[in-house]
């Protein structure tokens, strides 16, 4: 599933269903508490998705997606390459080839992308991306 800024991942889309995200990914969706609050949302291995609420419906609506590398069972590509692959240096040039707004902190090795990009990318000690949250603009708005 190709990673899509403001957009999704795959099919999935910020804005659709409960149901909707579902019908495409499939209805192994799993509750648990220890990982996230049930009640604004609910994940696939190493896919959290946050939902409007507060209490989770079928109607709900897809705001947020955090990726975790380790335990992610769907592949994920960004521009065609693998997701989980790319560098702190890779969204470097990035940044600045394409004029994206960003901040970073070395605390938690991580880089902000603003703009229509709107995600937080989590680096490891090698500075190769381990985690990923996107958001929607169009419930939060941009916010650089």
């Amino acid at each position: 599933m190709e990673v899509l800024p403001n957009q999704g991942i795959g099919e999935v889309r910020f804005g659709m269903t409960v149901t909707e995200v579902k019908a495409i990914l499939g209805e192994n969706q799993k509750w648990e508490e220890e990982w996230m609050d049930p009640i604004h949302g609910g994940h696939y291995p190493g896919l959290q998705l946050i939902f409007t609420g507060p209490g989770v419906t079928d109607d709900s609506r897809l705001i947020e997606i955090c990726m975790h590398r380790d335990f992610i069972e769907i592949p994920l590509t960004f521009r065609g390459a693998p997701f989980f692959q790319l560098t702190w240096e890779y969204f470097e040039i990035l940044m600045k080839a394409e004029s994206i707004p960003y901040e970073f902190t070395t605390v938690w090795n991580e880089i902000y992308l603003g703009g229509d990009y709107s995600m937080d990318l989590f680096f490891d000690e090698e500075d190769i991306l381990c985690r990923a949250w996107m958001y929607s603009t169009a419930e939060y708005g941009r916010w650089y």
